[in-house]
């Protein structure tokens, strides 16, 4: 399994039921994708973290590359602030 895993926080005028919805969107989005085995997103006030599962580097790179070609990356950034953190790796150990 490989896995991007993304750390965020939101715009303080940004409306998190909005941001839930377009979530839900891109959840639904993912699912069509090759390769995609799952989605977790951790969030508390404005910080939030999420974990995209893929079977392989090669299916995440590719999903991740064709999401941000979508106009729902695009309304999910402006909810965000500029700076966020990406990781990706492949799981090591799952217990």
């Amino acid at each position: 399994m490989f896995s991007q895993i993304v750390q965020f926080r939101l715009m303080v005028e940004a409306d998190a039921d909005h941001f839930e919805a377009l979530i839900d969107q891109m959840i639904t989005w993912l699912q069509q994708r090759s390769g995609f085995i799952g989605y977790q997103l951790f969030r508390t006030g404005r910080d939030g973290i999420d974990l995209i599962h893929w079977q392989d580097e090669a299916s995440c790179r590719a999903g991740l590359a064709a999401f941000l070609e979508t106009g729902l990356a695009q309304a999910l950034m402006a909810l965000c602030e500029s700076e966020c953190s990406s990781f990706f790796g492949t799981c090591r150990r799952n217990v």
